[in-house]
């Protein structure tokens, strides 16, 4: 398995809790994706997540596997880049 991790650090500066969607595309169907956030960020704090992405390594998949992080809040919606390293490794 081939395993990258990434920090989502989220602040509010306001007076109501913020919850965050957090979700990928571009990624295979069989990723494993865990530590995405369960919880709203509650007034005036900052929280932090280590995201986890997994993706079975198969003979037919070696190298950068790219993507995009999605983060929608009420903002509206963040895209931001991704990538794991795979060896195309396994059957």
């Amino acid at each position: 398995v081939a395993e990258s991790h990434f920090l989502l650090r989220a602040a509010t500066r306001g007076r109501e809790p913020v919850t965050l969607a957090v979700h990928t595309e571009g990624l295979p169907a069989d990723a494993v994706i865990q530590g995405l956030p369960t919880q709203p960020v509650a007034a005036g704090q900052e929280e932090r997540w280590t995201l986890v992405v997994q993706i079975p390594e198969t003979p037919g998949r070696k190298g950068l596997q790219s993507f995009t992080w999605v983060i929608d809040s009420p903002r509206g919606a963040e895209r931001f880049p991704g990538a794991v390293l795979t060896r195309g490794k396994g059957a």
